[in-house]
């Protein structure tokens, strides 16, 4: 768990690898829309992160990317 950067300073378990930084719902919509976001254990066991969506097999990098706001805990 981490406390993320924005201004609303939310305890969070989600982490930006692109930037290496945690992140809450709020800006990983608005501030993180294309970056990859997996949990922090997951960064720590593995900081490598796979570019290709696994739900279709395409590579994330490749075209435009949208992330879905309807995110759940």
């Amino acid at each position: 768990m981490g406390l993320c950067k924005c201004p609303k300073r939310r305890v969070t378990n989600q982490f930006c690898f692109e930037h290496r930084v945690c992140v809450c719902e709020n800006c990983m919509v608005t501030n993180h829309p294309i970056c990859v976001v997996q949990s922090y254990l997951q960064w720590l066991q593995d900081s490598d992160y796979n570019s290709i969506c696994e739900l279709c097999s395409n590579d994330l990098n490749v075209e435009d990317s949208i992330r879905l706001t309807c995110y759940l805990n």
